[in-house]
């Protein structure tokens, strides 16, 4: 029985030595520990004894054979370990097709990346398609080097010549780690510009009438903040370039504008879970969008000014749900669509296990 099988995982779970559970949280990212093996065992455990606790039916929904997955992202992204996008952007599985390599590369006639890319268009029926880079990336790096291994040397050789193009440009910065970091801007760019030259991408585009509207974004994810940088594509240069056709790649198509601009801002916090709520992290979600902050959770006069930040988010005419997250303490959903033009309100968070764990003022304004 499902009981059954839950207390039998709660049991594997616990199983875990005290140690492996306080070090779980650890940061990978920046690099404080590693992994065992056996961690990696316990932690499926636990993540599924924690998805059945929130909904017992979870796996049934999400993961039968019968369900067909429907995710609406696609990303091509970089095979660095730190790059997980999924949890960077707070996906559930089946939100997000991936596709990874080392650097984020897509070669045209590579039969991998378009098998890939072939199957998400034509069966998945993708809606966004991410072209995500990273600051810090080893791929990246070796492009910059004199002395590169055969097989590597191959691979990179495409991210060596854009060097090539923007040396002027990339050798004027100071340090290794900003002419690296520009280079992976650069390489995200143009890898962007790669898939819009496919066949595949080409014939979407221009099949709009009967095919759903399709987005391309390129992505930069930010080392240090964690936080994600969209990049600007200059579309309409590469049209007048020649480089993508006019008739099926036009800017709109592609970039797919919002069709308003959702301001919010997080003014206070009270009741709170724990002693110490000072600091705690603060995510704020609509669909792939993600904004992160650290405020000041203490409400005596003088710190009040640590609240207030205002985030943009862009609102489709789809159905969104914006989701507001506080460590330890609970996340919240508001349905941005069925909300007012502008209104603040007390907003109750709710931790896994259901239960009230206090709540945030949350000012929130639709900019049409």
């Amino acid at each position: 029985s499902s009981i059954s099988s839950t207390h039998s995982l709660n049991q594997t779970a616990n199983a875990v030595s005290h140690r492996t559970r306080s070090h779980r949280s650890a940061s990978l990212y920046a690099g404080e520990r590693k992994s065992t093996y056996e961690e990696l065992i316990a932690n499926n455990r636990h993540w599924v004894v924690q998805k059945l606790s929130h909904n017992s039916g979870y796996f049934r929904q999400g993961f039968n054979a019968k369900a067909r997955q429907a995710p609406p992202f696609m990303c091509f992204g970089c095979s660095c370990s730190q790059m997980s996008m999924e949890l960077l952007t707070m996906c559930e599985p089946g939100d997000m097709f991936m596709h990874r390599n080392l650097a984020n590369q897509i070669h045209p006639a590579d039969n991998n990346i378009l098998s890939a890319l072939e199957y998400g268009l034509e069966e998945l029926k993708i809606e966004h398609i991410i072209v995500c880079g990273h600051q810090g990336c080893g791929g990246v790096a070796t492009a910059l080097k004199t002395k590169v291994d055969l097989v590597l040397s191959s691979w990179v050789s495409p991210i060596q010549q854009l060097y090539i193009q923007h040396k002027v440009e990339i050798d004027k910065l100071d340090s290794v780690e900003q002419k690296t970091d520009k280079l992976s801007e650069l390489n995200v760019i143009q890898q962007t510009l790669n898939l819009l030259q496919t066949p595949l991408i080409q014939r979407r585009l221009a099949d709009d009438a009967t095919s759903p509207q399709l987005s391309v974004h390129a992505w930069l994810l930010e080392s240090k903040t964690g936080l994600v940088k969209e990049l600007d594509l200059p579309f309409e240069d590469w049209t007048k370039l020649g480089i993508i056709s006019p008739k099926a790649t036009p800017a709109a198509k592609v970039h797919d504008p919002a069709a308003r601009k959702l301001h919010v801002t997080v003014t206070e916090a009270r009741g709170l879970c724990g002693e110490t709520p000072d600091g705690r992290v603060v995510n704020l979600q609509l669909g792939a969008q993600l904004y992160q902050t650290t405020p000041c959770v203490d409400q005596s006069p003088g710190n009040s000014a640590s609240w207030g930040e205002v985030f943009t988010f862009n609102v489709t005419t789809k159905p969104a749900e914006l989701q507001i997250a506080v460590s330890d303490s609970g996340s919240a959903f508001i349905d941005v669509q069925e909300m007012p033009t502008k209104q603040e309100t007390w907003v109750p968070l709710r931790s896994i296990d259901g239960k009230g764990s206090g709540e945030v003022k949350v000012a929130m304004e639709m900019i049409e």
